[in-house]
């Protein structure tokens, strides 16, 4: 790279308005520029995670994706559509005097403001994710550049919210964005819409992400049509799942007659595929984001049935006293077989106190004794971007180690999932296995790698209803024994 243009392009001769948005350089937060700086310096990180860095910024991605298409050398003819190719381009050098440019820009002094620009930027975040999810179930080779793409549907109300400071807070606290949408275009004479195409262009963007958001603009390239489809879902299911409106994408429910899902011609398995997946993701989030207290029960999918809504409760379960037969939860009834189970594992845990000698028992247990044909433990290393097969009972696993290479996974989320449908035709890519269907949670251990106990029934089986019981009990008792014991080697 011999040259990169810094400022905006205006065409010449061309006088911008006092209110234009152009004026506006949008900031990116400091401490994340910082730290992907000194990640770069270091030269100890891949770039697929330092690209994870940038991707929760809309306005640093943004930035690097103008900076690396404004470069001028070798094969900077060739647009860059993401992150990851944008940070080859650069190059450290590259990126050393992006910072420089981007450590100039100032943040709104006003608290409210602040806070506001902080809640836009995590909506764009969730967009993109929720658009990486639609684009590898409809359209996997957008799959990449739908993620980078959808975090800019938020760049129009960041401007606004950058110009009008406190005031655009104060009217986001009380009404809803299309309505702010509107109130600023009548009172203040500011249209997000038309800021928003005026700034992604003054950014040099390449056209194929600029026509997602322009719909004046001419579809002249492969795919086009299909990344606009995708951006617009994805922002309309978070909008949706924000309003509790969510259920009306469910299986089997005729998609809404206005919705962008209906332009990108789902099929039933693949809405069925779009609902549990955003809704997994959705609710890993809330739980994410609320107290331990406040953590809404978990979502799990009945066989034959569509997930439940995210605010589903799951009914309290009852631990028998010393003495008696078998574990209860109200209103289901434990098979023979399964009480046989409780009965073994009760004389495990109390007989047992070394960790590592109850882990390995418990597992050979639960493929012997229990309902599963493959139990495991997994333990996430390299900041949860791989989880490596610790001890392992049953059927064999198809490597010792696994690569978690997205970021919404339950693995690299650290999240509880059980899911029944069993779609044998189809490899889960969530999946620590390919298995669709299988149980996994977080277990309670302290000074160690987080680790994860994992069951399936195998490729050909659901997990029964039963599993999923017998497999929260087992989480139960375990995490209950580790939090008086400890681990003890």
């Amino acid at each position: 790279m011999t040259e990169t243009e810094t400022a905006i392009h205006i065409p010449p001769g061309v006088t911008l308005p006092a209110n234009s948005p152009l004026w506006i350089h949008l900031p990116v937060e400091a401490a994340r520029v910082q730290e992907v700086r000194t990640l770069l310096a270091s030269g100890n990180m891949l770039l697929t995670e330092i690209s994870e860095l940038i991707l929760n910024d809309p306005v640093f991605t943004l930035e690097i994706l103008s900076f690396a298409n404004r470069a001028t050398g070798p094969g900077s003819s060739t647009p860059v559509f993401s992150v990851n190719a944008a940070l080859f381009r650069l190059g450290a050098q590259g990126m050393g005097q992006l910072f420089d440019d981007l450590a100039l820009r100032t943040t709104p002094s006003d608290p409210l403001a602040q806070e506001e620009m902080f809640k836009l930027r995590t909506l764009g975040v969730q967009i993109s994710l929720i658009a990486q999810i639609l684009a590898g179930i409809t359209s996997r080779e957008n799959a990449e550049d739908a993620r980078s793409t959808a975090l800019l549907a938020v760049i129009g109300q960041l401007l606004a919210c950058y110009k009008f400071g406190r005031e655009y807070a104060e009217l986001a606290a009380s009404m809803s964005r299309p309505s702010l949408i509107y109130r600023l275009n009548q009172d203040r004479r500011f249209d997000v819409r038309t800021g928003q195409l005026a700034y992604l262009k003054s950014r040099r963007i390449p056209q194929r992400l600029y026509f997602v958001f322009d719909r004046e603009f001419a579809c002249k390239a492969p795919g086009q049509a299909e990344l606009r489809f995708i951006v617009d879902s994805a922002y309309e299911l978070v909008e949706n799942f924000e309003h509790g409106k969510f259920d009306r994408y469910r299986p089997g429910v005729e998609l809404p007659g206005k919705s962008s899902l209906r332009l990108l011609g789902v099929t039933p398995k693949q809405q069925e595929q779009i609902y549990e997946q955003c809704l997994a993701h959705f609710t890993a989030v809330r739980k994410r984001d609320l107290p331990p207290e406040e953590t809404p029960a978990e979502v799990v999918v009945a066989e034959g049935a569509p997930a439940a809504s995210a605010t589903t409760e799951i009914p309290e379960i009852e631990y028998i006293e010393a003495g008696e037969s078998a574990p209860v939860e109200q209103g289901f009834e434990f098979s023979s077989k399964a009480q046989e189970f409780f009965t073994v594992i009760e004389d495990l845990f109390k007989s047992q106190r070394k960790t590592d000698e109850l882990l390995s028992n418990l597992l050979t247990l639960l493929v012997s004794a229990g309902p599963y044909q493959r139990a495991a433990l997994l333990v996430m290393q390299n900041n949860r971007k791989l989880a490596v097969v610790h001890a392992l009972a049953g059927q064999s696993a198809p490597t010792g180690k696994i690569s978690v290479d997205d970021p919404i996974s339950p693995l690299a989320l650290m999240s509880t999932k059980i899911r029944s449908f069993n779609a044998t035709e189809v490899v889960d890519f969530h999946a620590p296995f390919g298995i669709s269907a299988y149980a996994m949670s977080p277990i309670k251990v302290t000074n160690l790698p987080p680790v994860l106990l994992y069951v399936d029934c195998g490729q050909a089986r659901c997990l029964p209803f039963e599993g999923r019981k017998i497999f929260r009990l087992v989480v139960g008792l375990l995490n209950n024994f580790l939090s008086q014991n400890g681990v003890r080697q």
